[in-house]
Order: structure tokens, then sequence, then C-alpha cells
């Protein structure tokens, strides 16, 4: 933490180089990972079709009987049908809670 600290008189290029490098950490650790979710998501999206189990936004649980542009129809239960916007589709329901 010493180094942190400027000397007295000194400038306040260091400190700016140092908030700089934090500047460039934040972006790497914060942004780039992101972007990574969100071209994923959206391939899981294009990818959607007929017969997929999803979990929405709102935890709906349902199978995929129709595929629009902009919406998607779930059978949540026999014979009981709803339609959502495809952009509050979650993800694609796991294994794990299949069992």
């Amino acid at each position: 933490m010493l180094f942190l600290q400027a000397a007295p008189g000194g400038s306040s290029s260091s400190m700016l180089f140092i908030m700089l490098i934090f500047l460039v950490f934040m972006i790497f650790f914060t942004y780039l990972p992101n972007r990574k979710m969100k071209k994923e998501q959206a391939k899981f999206l294009e990818s959607m079709k007929k017969g997929d189990e999803v979990v929405t936004n709102g935890g709906i649980v349902g199978k995929v009987t129709k595929v629009d542009s902009k919406s998607v129809t779930l059978e949540i239960s026999p014979k009981n049908y709803i339609t959502v916007l495809v952009s509050s589709v979650s993800k694609q329901l796991s294994e794990d809670f299949k069992k």
C-alpha cells in the first residue's frame, strides 16, 4: 500500500497511471464475461425449437410447442398453453431438474 501513497510534492501522473490500470482490470473482469454470456444466450434463443423444455425469467417451466419470431408458446401442463416473449425465456431445463 505504500506505493499507492504519493510522495510529498510528487506528480499526479503515478496516481493517474494506477487509476488507468484499475480501469483496465474493471473492463476485463466485468465487460468481457458479460459479453460472452450474452452471445451464448442469443445462440440458445436462435436454436430453440419445438419440444425443448425451457424455464422463463419468471420461473415458469414448460415445453416449447411453437416458436415465432417474437413469441414462444409453452405447454405448462397437459392442454394448458401460454405465450411468452422469446426474450423472457431464460434457459433450457437442465437434466438435474428433470429427475
